[in-house]
Parts: structure tokens; C-alpha cells; sequence
């Protein structure tokens, strides 16, 4: 007997709509102990996030279950392809290339385009970005959340 959802007969078994495919690997790299709720057996590092009309709550959920769920099982492993393509060119990105400049901004060249996080000014402790010449409005509590928001922005360019 499987201890996840599937033999509770309350919970819908199709017609459930994805709203989100997300990466649970936090930043120090380890992924956290998670089950699938639909099967209740398999280890989950990018959780299908699941809706129902007939559900009030949204269930956390492995590929193979939000295949079922949907009816679709080409979408979610598509899906769940791109969001770990995603994963690991961030993790790329830290591991990059960076160097400290002579103003102590670290800087990073990508396909030509120069990048830096810096310390903000008369703000302590606080970090912001720029790609080539466009600084970023938002401050960061470190040069290494700074290139992470560097990350999203320069992601969002390769995906145009």
C-alpha cells in the first residue's frame, strides 16, 4: 500500500492543471528530503505544482504523477528539461568566471557582454548589478544573491 494520494478516494485522478514546475535545491547545492504527495514513494527535486477545480488545495508532485494527473506526459518531462537546463546554468554561473575588479566589484564576461555586482553606496552590506551600462534598481544582501538576480536577468535574455 503506497502512502501517497492515489487510494484516497476524495482526490481528483485527472483534469489537474501544472501552475508550476520549480527546482527545491537550495543554494548550498543539497536538495531536501521531499515525497511525491500524489504516489508518496518517489524523492522529489523539481516539484510539479498541481490544481484542481474540485480540489482545494495544490499537491506537490514527482513527473511521472503530474503525467497522470494531466492526462499529458510529454509536457511535464519537457517542462521539468527546461527547469533543470535552468538549474544547472545557474549553478554554472557561480562557478564561473568572476574576477575582483580594482574597485572590488565582481565582474564576469558572457558572450562578449561585460557583467558586475558591486556594493552599493552609503549602504552597507547591501549589493546591486549591472549588464554593460543598465544598473539594476534592486539591492541584494550579498554579492552572491547580486549575481543570482544577474543570473535571472541575463536568463530572461536568452529565452527572448
Amino acid at each position: 500500500m503506497t502512502s501517497g494520494l492515489w487510494n484516497n478516494s476524495e482526490v481528483p485522478r485527472e483534469d489537474w492543471r501544472c501552475m508550476e514546475v520549480a527546482d527545491l535545491r537550495d543554494k548550498q547545492g543539497a536538495p531536501p528530503e521531499i515525497l511525491c504527495e500524489m504516489c508518496g514513494s518517489a524523492r522529489i527535486r523539481f516539484i510539479h505544482v498541481m490544481e484542481h477545480d474540485n480540489f482545494d488545495e495544490t499537491l506537490g508532485v514527482c513527473m511521472d504523477c503530474a503525467g497522470k494527473m494531466t492526462g499529458d506526459t510529454v509536457s511535464p518531462a519537457r517542462i521539468e528539461k527546461e527547469v533543470r537546463r535552468k538549474s544547472n546554468a545557474r549553478d554554472n554561473w557561480l562557478a564561473g568566471h568572476w574576477y575582483l575588479s580594482a574597485r572590488e566589484n565582481w565582474v564576469t564576461q558572457v558572450g562578449g557582454v561585460n557583467m558586475g555586482v558591486f556594493p552599493v553606496k552609503f549602504q552597507n552590506g547591501l549589493w546591486s548589478c549591472r549588464i554593460e551600462n543598465k544598473f539594476f534598481k534592486g539591492m541584494y544582501p550579498s554579492a552572491e544573491e547580486a549575481k543570482y538576480a544577474l543570473f535571472e536577468e541575463f536568463w530572461k535574455t536568452l529565452r527572448r
